[in-house]
């Protein structure tokens, strides 16, 4: 699961950034009242991420045996590794609404909003974990 989760934050970390890059706009126009751009610059952002992140999950789809081989040879750990980290990969394609919806709240002072989104969200993250861990 430490290699699954490597591999998977580090796609993450391209969704995070891009969700950092719309925070700026987005308290920019909700501050000047200009919810239309702030609507319009949300649904760019959760487009060009769904695109993104959703390419890199699905060709880490076809490579998932060889991802995992990268960090740990035994065959055994790739078996493991290659079941959990399609699981992951799928995850993947909601993470950016999740990214997006979270940087806006804090962007336009609904901090409530997206702490709570926050915590949902790892909530479901670490209960999925718990589910793809073997016996």
């Amino acid at each position: 699961m430490s290699i699954v989760n490597r591999i998977c934050m580090f796609v993450f970390s391209v969704g995070l950034g891009i969700g950092q890059g719309f925070q700026p706009v987005s308290a920019f126009n909700y501050g000047a009242k200009k919810y239309g751009r702030v609507r319009k610059g949300f649904y760019f952002t959760l487009t060009a991420g769904e695109v993104l992140l959703g390419a890199i999950a699905v060709i880490g789809m076809f490579f998932p045996a060889q991802l995992v081989a990268v960090f740990q040879k035994d065959p055994e750990v790739v078996a493991i590794g290659e079941g959990a980290l399609r699981v992951q990969l799928v995850a993947l394609f909601f993470q950016p609404m999740t990214v997006c919806a979270n940087m806006m709240f804090q962007s336009i002072w609904k901090n409530g909003r997206a702490m709570l989104l926050a915590m949902l969200r790892n909530l479901m993250y670490y209960s999925e974990k718990r589910l793809t861990v073997p016996a």
